[in-house]
């Protein structure tokens, strides 16, 4: 289960009332949550100093698997974004004032991504080529670690949400220097159809020191990738 909400914390009145609104994976306004639909809030703050807190629930139920929800909190006055974020562990917050002032830093996200750097590590590419939908596209990298009792976790590398429409059929790139290590990456897609081939050709591809080691695209609700470092040799 997923709470949020925004508080006041320059008055005594704390919480802030939202309207909400539910929509299903297809975009339709839904009289409940749906599992692969969307929660749209909002409401109107007078001037002041305010905090966004948003929990998962099921992190603590789940043994502390981290959820791959995203979110985006915006001005409606401007359409600028004020926060976002996703691959929620426990909870995320941050603060922000009205009236809201875009500065030239990208909005606040809370996950730590871990970023390894040094000679001996694996220059591994994530090229992707979104579809004509691509708000809600998310993929996530995470490193499989072996825990002292057997069991196997998962620990955050890196991940993007697409947010913003006018990355509609366009490619981008994200490079990264990862160390030796098992390795899974999903692609998920709120609407169900992937990123090809119902709304466009997009794609996605992953390169690991110039070779291609897996690509695709054609896929419903997620896409996953398991791979290693250094790689097999003829792999």
């Amino acid at each position: 289960d997923i709470i949020w909400s925004i508080s006041s914390i320059s008055t005594e009145d704390t919480t802030v009332t939202l309207d909400e609104e539910f929509f299903d994976e297809n975009g339709q306004v839904a009289t409940e949550p749906t599992r692969f639909g969307s929660l749209k809030g909002k409401t109107c703050l007078p001037d002041g100093d305010y905090e966004f807190l948003i929990l998962d629930k099921y992190y603590f139920e789940s043994g502390g698997n981290v959820s791959t929800t995203s979110y985006q909190v915006i001005d409606a006055s401007s359409g600028a974004i004020i926060g976002n974020g996703g691959q929620i562990a426990n909870e995320e917050r941050f603060t922000f004032s009205i009236p809201f002032v875009q500065s030239m830093q990208p909005p606040p996200t809370m996950p730590s991504q871990q970023i390894f750097s040094g000679a001996d590590c694996h220059k591994v590419r994530v090229d992707l080529v979104y579809d004509s939908s691509p708000v809600g596209v998310t993929w996530v990298l995470n490193k499989l670690e072996l825990e002292n009792d057997g069991t196997e976790t998962e620990s955050l590398i890196r991940f993007f949400t697409a947010t913003d429409s006018s990355l509609a059929n366009l490619p981008l790139s994200t490079e990264l220097c990862l160390d030796d290590g098992n390795y899974v990456f999903n692609i998920y897609d709120g609407l169900g159809d992937g990123i090809c081939c119902d709304d466009g050709e997009g794609s996605y591809a992953i390169v690991v020191n110039d070779q291609q080691i897996a690509k695709g695209g054609d896929f419903e609700f997620q896409d996953a990738v398991n791979f290693s470092l250094p790689l097999d040799v003829g792999e």
